[in-house]
């Protein structure tokens, strides 16, 4: 996740580095150019209202939450709309004890 501040200077987080994940959205196509996405927000985790306060995209963490997300009633999906635990990112920069970025 990237937010831009006004100075223009990016705060990246991320996930786990073994972790894969994905946003929840919701996709339209409108013809061969013309696509249409919008991602689905909720309130910030301790991370990300650091430098958003206002929202986060729900991040989905596991296989068994796509699937939820992309096949199952919009009651079930619905569940999902929640923030990550806090710590579940991690600021790009993050670097172990040996200096290294992890």
């Amino acid at each position: 996740m990237v937010q831009l501040r006004r100075s223009r200077s990016p705060d990246v987080l991320r996930g786990d580095r073994n972790a894969q994940l994905a946003l929840g959205a919701q996709g339209q196509g409108w013809g061969a150019e013309d696509d249409l996405f919008a991602f689905l927000t909720c309130q910030p985790n301790a991370e990300v209202a650091a430098v958003h306060p206002k929202a986060m995209p729900v991040i989905l963490t596991e296989p068994g939450e796509w699937d939820l997300w992309l096949n199952s009633p919009i009651e079930a999906a619905q569940q999902l709309q929640r923030p990550l635990p806090d710590g579940a990112l991690l600021p790009l920069d993050t670097a172990d004890e040996s200096g290294r970025f992890i």
